[in-house]
């Protein structure tokens, strides 16, 4: 697991390094964490020219590669259309820019129900792609367009194998074949095939119970050497290093989880985590090892910083163990305030917050006050309140921010 957690984890100057190495990637959160100066400008440059391809390349699921691993995709997955709607939708593509799932449920005149599953498995067969260009992920619409067809390598099974080991290996066979989608026979035979050659070779993992990985010969070198250093990481939910833990965190913790908690690559905890409007919420941190909270505040931290990215640098934690951060214990509370969190209301909170609270009274009555409801506030007549206000929904609304009485219809 050491090795694995420095292997999947290191940096790189570019991304262009970054997909020799890794081939594809889930999101633009994975890249943003491998790069040795973490930004987004090299991957909006690249996405924005076409040169970063979105979409459900190898078993449905959501992937970005460059363009020139596309073609060993299609060369294992492309399918023709299947049905007449995936034909229908197709032939409006190849006749239109991209669109959204809408645009063509309109245009075909079909329920968006049926829709979905056709756009679906025209991804899944590699006849469709995404197409964004908006940087905030969360108030767009996916956009499809056509995914034209790229040069055939040679050899694509050979290929996708080496390029997965060499990503994420060394790997045991099922999550070796989960990754590459490939049959069960041709797995086998690849394997072996490269075993003779000496490009792979099967390791026994010593531990509880014995587990054969197959892993790249120019590696065990690698995997022999002592590593330095036990880093605790927060990992995102498609983090590639979950294809090593994903059964261990789902047994120890069930769906309690959105963020895996290591140290050394070993499980020690997770958080339930989510990225509201302007902030990052914590609903639950729970750890195996209690004296790891302070290393674990500081990976949160490094975490956390993607989200600045989209300006939204505030951290709030609400439950800790199972219970509202106003009943943490001093000790643990001591932690988080050396970590730079302060107590606001029920939650501890990281980030530019002011510390001045208000009462309900008070918020009410800055709200009437803005608002021009405060009789010193208020409007002489309907013209003054429009001409400030822009226009109100109804008369009663004016009749509030009116001196005096207010008249229908020869006030305005």
């Amino acid at each position: 697991r050491s090795y694995l957690d420095a292997k999947l984890f290191r940096r790189f100057a570019n991304l262009q390094e970054l997909f020799d190495a890794f081939g594809d990637v889930p999101s633009a959160r994975i890249a943003y964490y491998r790069l040795a100066k973490p930004s987004l400008e090299e991957w909006w440059q690249w996405r924005d020219s076409d040169a970063l391809l979105q979409g459900r390349f190898a078993g449905g699921r959501l992937r970005y590669a460059p363009l020139n691993r596309v073609g060993i995709y299609q060369a294992l997955y492309r399918r023709p259309p299947a049905g007449k709607l995936p034909e229908a939708i197709v032939e409006l593509l190849a006749r239109n820019s991209p669109l959204t799932r809408h645009e063509i449920s309109t245009r075909l005149e079909r329920d968006p129900e049926q829709v979905v599953p056709a756009l679906r498995g025209l991804e899944e067969s590699l006849q469709l792609h995404r197409f964004n260009r908006h940087r905030n992920p969360w108030t767009t619409h996916n956009r499809y367009r056509l995914l034209e067809a790229f040069d055939t390598p040679e050899k694509p099974e050979r290929k996708l194998l080496l390029q997965v080991l060499r990503s994420l290996g060394p790997l045991s066979f099922a999550p070796l074949r989960r990754e590459t989608c490939l049959p069960l026979a041709v797995l086998r035979s690849l394997l072996s095939q490269l075993q003779e050659e000496g490009a792979v070779t099967r390791v026994i993992v010593a531990g509880a119970t014995r587990l054969f990985v197959y892993a790249l010969s120019e590696e065990l070198e690698a995997l022999q050497a002592p590593i330095e250093g036990k880093p605790v990481r927060v990992l995102s939910w498609r983090d590639p290093m979950l294809v090593h833990l994903r059964r261990e965190v789902f047994s120890r913790y069930g769906d309690a989880w959105t963020h895996a908690v290591t140290r050394g690559g070993i499980l020690v905890g997770f958080l339930e985590m989510w990225a509201m409007s302007g902030l990052l919420e914590v609903r639950e941190l729970s750890l195996e090892q209690p004296e790891l909270l302070p290393e674990v505040l500081v990976a949160l931290h490094e975490h956390a910083s993607y989200q600045r990215e989209f300006n939204s640098d505030v951290i709030r934690v609400k439950r800790v163990e199972g219970r509202p951060v106003s009943e943490l214990g001093q000790h643990a509370r001591d932690m988080f305030i050396s970590a730079g969190y302060q107590p606001l209301r029920d939650w501890l909170v990281h980030g530019p917050v002011m510390a001045e609270q208000f009462s309900a009274r008070e918020l009410d009555g800055y709200l009437l006050w803005r608002q021009h409801i405060h009789p010193q506030r208020r409007f002489t007549d309907a013209r003054q309140a429009f001409r400030e206000m822009g226009g109100l929904r109804s008369e009663y609304e004016l009749s509030l921010r009116i001196q005096g009485r207010f008249f229908h219809p020869r006030d305005y």
